[in-house]
């Protein structure tokens, strides 16, 4: 009996293991096991975790494709690769559970069948999976079959502000600003941590100073300029972070007002309310640019927070740009949402209103919906951006129904097993320390070296849930769009669920 220890999976997918150099390969700290199959595998205890957990969420869609082989027919060079890899993985899952909620141990030939996937194969894979449930027929077409729509679009505001040159010069400056970022709020007082907002947006983003740009760079400084002269001063990483979101969501927001308006011409906003809005840089900036008012509903009151007043950091006195004194008024009500009324803390007519929600925690996408509906206050836009998907739950999940039909999820254990896997998604900064890593043998024991679609995994997960809140909000009446507001290099958790109800 053979041991086959974790070794790069060979190009030719019928290579003999048996002949593949073994090399000896320490436990973690965890420690290592080896897996009972014909032959053993030796890997480390958290790589036979992420592959167990990843097949338990992959489990009720791969079951789906076994009869449907023939959907994966090559047509060409990469189709034949692809067709290739879904056959190996198919083979591989033999005797593996269909179910999200089993636990049961795996043979070898289970921890290695992820290894072969390529990037993009799990969006193929699901879209398969949808086809394998008879997408092409007319009749019976059932919310597992309409996950062809799964994976969000970019938005209009993201295909056109965002080029390749765009996004490598705002991730070297954003990195930059990483290694300067302060430890403790005390250092925003020194001299140089804050700066006039919107400068150095300008200088990433806009044309040289005296110099006429692009017609990219003169729009981007067009709307640096809407969405931040009147913001208090910010550090340069602050306003990396957060002011293409500004802009990216403020934009949305107008987009929508615009879509109600050619159905109803007298439309007008009141209120865009945000929840978790926490310094109210993005509600204040929404509010000027559609010309309403705000409401900001946060248990915390940042110090740096815009109505703060007076603030601990005065703003700088030497200004590029003239400032723009704010014309909107923006209130504050410092509570959860699900402890506020409507009629006491937002006031404003709901069929008037927008909701933003970005990156709230966990399951609070869905205590908030659930909020609203119990107070018959749905209001006419919703822009949601959830966030921290492994912390929600299952009894707080907004539609029970729509995890028993297209996840497979029917408690708690298997919406924590499914949802835990949306943790791998990558930021900018991890993306950047596997670069740096790439090439040293610890990479054997790391989780990727097993999962190379871990990050595709996390990304699935949020569609998955997303989805399905986009099902719940179309019941209600709204039309639903999933977006990518901006691109992955600003945050990974850069969907969106953009809600229009149109009368």
């Amino acid at each position: 009996m053979s041991t086959v220890e974790s070794e790069p999976v060979p190009d030719d997918l019928h290579t003999n293991e048996a002949s593949v150099e073994k090399r000896k390969i320490k436990g973690t700290k965890k420690g290592s096991l080896f897996v009972p199959s014909d032959d053993y595998y030796r890997c480390s205890l958290k790589q036979y975790n992420s592959v167990q957990w990843s097949l338990m969420m992959l489990a009720p869609f791969i079951t789906r494709l076994r009869p449907c082989e023939d959907l994966f027919a090559p047509t060409d060079t990469a189709a034949s690769g692809f067709a290739a890899r879904v056959a190996q993985l198919l083979d591989g899952l033999v005797g593996c559970s269909d179910t999200a909620e089993y636990e049961g141990p795996l043979s070898a030939q289970h921890v290695r069948s992820l290894a072969h996937l390529a990037p993009g194969d799990i969006r193929q894979l699901f879209a398969g999976a949808v086809e394998a449930r008879g997408h092409h027929h007319a009749a019976g077409v059932t919310p597992a079959d309409r996950c062809c729509h799964l994976f969000p679009t970019p938005s209009e505001v993201l295909r056109t502000l965002w080029d390749a040159t765009t996004e490598q010069r705002y991730t070297e400056c954003l990195l930059d600003a990483h290694k300067h970022k302060i430890k403790y709020y005390r250092e925003l007082s020194t001299e140089g941590c804050l700066c006039e907002a919107g400068l150095y947006a300008h200088e990433v983003f806009g044309p040289p100073p005296g110099v006429r740009g692009t017609a990219l760079q003169e729009r981007w400084a067009a709307l640096i300029d809407q969405y931040s002269l009147y913001l208090p001063d910010r550090s340069h990483l602050h306003e990396l972070e957060n002011l293409p979101q500004e802009v990216a969501i403020g934009e949305l927001l107008a987009r929508c007002v615009a879509d109600v308006r050619q159905r109803q011409p007298d439309f007008s906003l009141q209120c865009v309310v945000d929840v978790g809005g926490g310094n109210g840089f993005l509600a204040a900036a929404a509010a000027e640019r559609l010309g309403c008012d705000s409401v900001v509903i946060d248990p915390f009151f940042p110090a740096h927070a815009v109505d703060c007043a007076p603030r601990p950091w005065p703003d700088t006195t030497v200004r590029v740009r003239a400032a723009v004194p704010r014309r909107r008024a923006l209130r504050r009500s410092i509570a959860f949402f699900k402890d506020t009324e409507w009629a006491a803390d937002v006031g404003s007519a709901p069929d008037r209103t927008a909701f933003v929600a970005k990156h709230l925690c966990g399951s609070a996408i869905d205590e908030c919906l659930r909020h609203l509906e119990a107070q018959g206050c749905l209001p006419r836009i919703l822009i949601l951006a959830p966030c921290c998907f492994h912390k929600g739950t299952y009894a707080e999940y907004i539609s029970h129904a729509y995890l028993h039909e297209v996840p497979q999820v029917f408690s708690e254990l298997g919406y924590q097993n499914m949802t835990r896997l949306s943790d791998w998604n990558q930021s900018t900064y991890r993306d950047v320390h596997k670069a740096v890593n790439a090439g040293r043998r610890s990479a054997c024991r790391n989780l990727f070296y097993l999962v190379p679609c871990a990050d595709e995994l996390a990304a699935t997960v949020e569609a998955l849930l997303n989805y399905g809140r986009g099902q719940w909000l179309e019941a209600h009446g709204y039309t639903v769009s999933r977006v990518e507001y901006v691109p992955r290099c600003v945050t990974p958790k850069n969907k969106c669920i953009v809600a229009v109800r149109m009368q």
